[in-house]
């Protein structure tokens, strides 16, 4: 792959809201726990960029495997595309 290309296996509109979804996923499992610090160090790491493969990669699957197009954009679907994110 020539260097400057990005990978790209959504829409720029499922890419915009796995990136507003994963920002909320951090908010939802951290925020309440008083952990300030950690949790802003968290979330500029992992809100920093990058291309998103994993969660792409995984919103892609669940389409060409029978899911449609109006569920991809359920939160059960983000919520697993994003932890994949998260763990890696």
């Amino acid at each position: 792959m020539k260097e400057g290309l990005t990978l790209r296996l959504v829409s720029p509109a499922e890419l915009s809201l796995l990136e507003t979804h994963l920002s909320g996923l951090i908010d939802r499992t951290l925020g309440g726990h008083d952990l300030g610090e950690l949790t802003d160090a968290l979330r500029a790491y992992v809100l920093s960029g990058g291309k998103r493969i994993r969660p792409q990669l995984c919103l892609w699957t669940y389409q060409h495997c029978g899911g449609t197009e109006s569920s991809n954009t359920s939160h059960s679907v983000l919520d697993l595309a994003c932890a994949w994110e998260l763990i890696h």
